[in-house]
This record gives structure tokens, sequence and C-alpha cells, in this order.
């Protein structure tokens, strides 16, 4: 990135890359953890997961909150030659959210039986939650940690650190697994630890890379800087909604779900979660990739550069989510089977039909999550704060309580669909104003 006047699409692969690697990774691991949790402990054990992963995905979010709103303020500054204002702006991010995360988790633990239930666990799967949560948010930072770090170690310019760091983390969880789990019969506090220490060995290593002498950010003492965290909360809130999505989208439909079709459809959508997560993550690795290089570029005014690498982004955003639309179409049946068994037969069919419904969904979230941060990465954070809330809060919501009231459990599963359609016409919208052009359009060459 450095001295760079021009987009290139192999920079922009560079950071990508590393970026989608990890996510991708991150959920295919979650997808690994349900199926092994499905035909180990239980189908009722993996539907308590993801009951209780709105949790998990509210702190990923927060973490995101410090991480792109943080580096997005650094790669500003960067790309202006403030090296040291740099550093005090890392600092600060890092320490804050540390803090603040820790006592998330404690208070979190003291509460873990009256969050099981705001997130929708029944009589028969309470205990299962509340064994899952208890260990996940004594283990908050590890989580937070990771996901914030992953996003510094690309604005320091070493995105290849993802890949060490998202590969040894699928190695430490897998092990876990099958060493708490299968052999030492933990049952769900060894699902959460398994999870926990695959996130904790990523982080170690991604903050053991700011103490090496590659590392451009360095950790420093800082005095608080109000401003700076008001600034960061800006910037980093739309991908963070973004993030929480998954979580949001979770929550409401669990509790939708359960009052419609009661705990066997709480089974279905774990499995679609699963695809919704491995959506929503790789779309966000795709453009985590792009916003460092924008916001680089648009601290330069370099505003050319900063349009070409949202380009390359929408384009790789469009053309996943229209594979993943194909796979789900044409490939649900062997998707759902890994879940759910085909011996249950009702079950597993109204898995393979309800997947095929939610399938249209993946057509608009690519565009949606990279318009989103484009608009985050170039300081227009109340544009993407309103496209982040209504896709993952206003919209699911409402479309999910019409749908539902409409078609009963068809309309469950073309909800998600029609409030991404809906988004992707509002963020159009938002590039075709005049304001926007003028924002976006390119310099002389």
């Amino acid at each position: 990135m450095k001295n760079e006047s021009k987009a290139s699409i192999k920079t922009y692969v560079c950071y990508m890359f590393p970026s989608l690697l990890d996510l991708s990774v991150y959920s295919l691991l979650t997808a690994f953890n349900g199926m092994f949790t499905s035909r180990i402990l239980g189908e009722s054990a993996m539907a308590a997961v993801n009951l209780a992963s709105p949790y998990v995905s509210i702190i990923y979010s927060y973490a995101l909150l410090f991480g792109v709103g943080g580096s997005t303020m650094i790669s500003i500054c960067r790309g202006r030659g403030e090296q040291e204002k740099a550093d005090r702006y890392f600092s600060q991010t890092v320490a804050v959210l540390f803090a603040s995360t820790v006592l998330i988790g404690v208070v979190s633990f003291f509460l873990t039986h009256k969050l099981a239930l705001i997130l929708g666990a029944t009589p028969e799967n309470l205990a299962l939650v509340v064994s899952y949560l208890r260990t996940i948010t004594l283990c908050s930072l590890t989580f937070a940690a990771c996901y914030m770090l992953a996003v510094m170690v690309k604005a320091d310019g070493h995105p290849e650190l993802c890949i060490y760091g998202c590969l040894s983390g699928a190695l430490t969880n897998v092990l876990l697994l099958f060493l708490l789990v299968r052999k030492l019969r933990m049952g769900m506090t060894g699902v959460a630890l398994a999870t926990a220490g695959g996130q904790g060995t990523i982080a170690v290593l991604y903050l053991s890379h700011f103490f090496t002498k590659s590392a451009t950010l360095r950790l420093r003492p800082f005095r608080f800087d109000r401003s700076l965290q008001i600034s960061t909360i800006k910037l980093g809130i739309s991908d963070a909604i973004s993030e929480g999505s998954s979580g949001i989208f979770v929550f409401v439909f669990n509790h939708i779900i359960l009052s419609l079709m009661g705990e066997p459809g709480i089974v279905i959508f774990s499995v679609i979660n699963y695809m919704n997560l491995l959506s929503v993550q790789m779309s966000l690795g795709i453009t985590q990739g792009m916003q460092p290089l924008v916001s680089y570029m648009h601290g330069g005014e370099n505003h050319r550069a900063a349009s070409d690498y949202f380009r390359y982004a929408r384009i790789f955003a469009i053309g996943l989510g229209a594979l993943l639309f194909v796979v789900c179409c044409f490939c649900g049946p062997v998707l759902v089977r890994q879940f759910i068994s085909p011996e249950n037969g009702q079950l597993f069919a109204s898995g393979v039909s309800a997947l095929k419904r939610f399938s249209p969904f993946f057509l608009f979230i690519g565009f949606n999550v990279s318009s989103i941060g484009y608009f985050s990465a170039t300081e227009r954070p109340r544009t993407a704060q309103f496209l982040s809330q209504f896709r993952s809060i206003s919209g699911m919501v409402l479309f999910g309580l019409v749908c539902a009231k409409v078609m009963g459990e068809r309309g469950v599963w073309l909800a998600p669909a029609l409030t991404e359609a809906v988004c992707a016409v509002f963020a159009l919208f938002f590039f075709l104003h005049p304001r926007s052009r003028k924002a976006v359009r390119s310099h002389p060459e």
C-alpha cells in the first residue's frame, strides 16, 4: 500500500484473501462445531448452541466496532504521514476494548440464567444453553481480542498473518473438540472451551505481532482521548451492526420460529443459520480487505483509487453470493444431511425446503455488506449506519413479523431475502444521489 497512487487488483487480493480465509475458516469451523455437536450430543444440543449464538455475535460485533472504527482512523493517519498519532489511536483502542470486554463477560456470567431465557431457551433445553453460556461468557475477551486484532493486523500492513492465525485457530479448535467432547465427555462445556481455545490461540498470535520489529503500529503510553473514542464508534458502528446482524437475525427468528414450529423449527433454523453466518462472514472478509485500502486512498484524497478498490470488492462479493445461491438450490439435501439425519424424514424434508426458500438472501448480501463498508471507510457513517440498522434490525424485524403473520412458516424463510433486496435498493439510491456521486467521482488521471 505504501506509495501506491493507483488501485491494483493484486494489492486488493493480497489484503482480501487473508480476511476472506480468516472469516471463512471461522464460519466453517462454526458449522463443523454444529455438525460435531449434533452427531455426538444430539440435535437438541446443536439447537442449544444456536440459541446461545447471539451472545457471541454481539461480542464479535462489539469488537468490530473498535476494530473497524479504530483501523479507519489509523489508516487515515498513516495516509497523511501521522504515524505517532496512529500509534496513540491504536493503543487506546486496544486498551478500551480489552477492559470493557472483561467487564461485559463478568456481568454476563452472573446473569447467565436470565440471559439464556432472553435468548429463547425452553424448559427442555435450558440446562444445555446455560452450560454453554457459562463458559462462553468467561471467555468473552478471547473472542473480542481475536476479532479486533485481526482488523488491526491488516491496518498495520500485514494481512498475511491472518492466514497463519486462522489455520492455527482451526487446528486448536478441532483438536480440543475431539479431546474435550469425545474423549473427556465434557458436553456443552467442552464445545464452548474448544471454540474459545481456538479464538484464544489466534488472539495471542496477533497480539505478539505488535511486539516484533516488523510491526509499524506500536503499543505506547497514551492519554485517553474522548473525541477519538466518539469518532471510532461513529466510523465502526455500521460494520459492527453488519457483524451483529447474524446475532440479531438469530435472536428475532428464534422467537418467531419457536412460536410457529417449536423446537423442531429451531433445529432447522440452526442449519440455515450456519449458511447465513458463512455468507455474512465471507462478505465481511471481502469488505475488510477493501476498507484499509479505501481509507488510505481517501486520506490521501485519491478518490479514483478508492472507488476502484470498492469496485473490486463489489464484484467479488456479488459473485460469492451467486455461488452460494446456486449451491443451496441444487445441493440442499447434501448440506442438510450433515446436520439432520435423513432418518428423521419430516424434519429432514422441511430443512431442505426451508433452505431453498431462504437462498435468494445470498444474491443481495454481498452487495449490501460491501456498500456499507465503503461508506464507512470514506467517512460517511450516517449512510452506513442507516443501511446497517435497516438490514439488521428494523427491516429484518418488520419483514419477519409481517411475512410470518401473512404466510406462516413459508414467510419466515422468505423474509431475510426481502429485507436484503429492499436494503440493496436503498444502497443504490445513496450511490446515485448527487452528493454521493460527487464524493466518489474519479479524479482526472
